[in-house]
């Protein structure tokens, strides 16, 4: 059970990276019109904008073609291995 942690984790933030950071910067708006009626602005944030440059694509290819593999390949690893009692 504990070597699925790390392959889940790797799994999660190789396709939903990107997901996360830019519908992560919606809720700066979202919170202050929740309901989206015209004229509510809580925060002063609702008229903010997605910001598409925050993560290009090549920082993208590199984080999931380098970065995201090391925990699946230790959760493999791990998993081989025989147990210790």
């Amino acid at each position: 059970m504990h070597t699925l942690a790390p392959i889940a984790t790797a799994y999660v933030m190789a396709h939903y990276l990107t997901l996360l950071v830019y519908q992560g910067q919606s809720m700066r708006f979202l919170v202050s019109n929740p309901l989206g009626r015209d004229g509510t602005n809580i925060f002063g944030t609702a008229d903010d904008a997605i910001d598409y440059g925050v993560l290009g694509a090549t920082t993208t290819w590199y984080y999931q073609g380098l970065h995201e593999p090391r925990p699946m390949v230790a959760g493999a690893v791990q998993r081989m291995s025989p147990r210790q009692c």
